[in-house]
């Protein structure tokens, strides 16, 4: 499974990690700072 954060603020991104991580350790999320990038890193 692949987990995304798109939000372009970066302390956001982070609290979503730790939450993540609260729930399951083992799990990351790949961060992107907006759409454009998310949907290049789909392709």
């Amino acid at each position: 499974m692949r987990i995304a954060v798109c939000d372009d603020d970066p302390r956001e991104q982070e609290q979503f990690e730790r939450a993540l991580h609260g729930w399951d350790p083992t799990r990351s999320a790949e961060k992107f700072l907006n759409g454009s990038s998310l949907l290049e890193a789909a392709k």
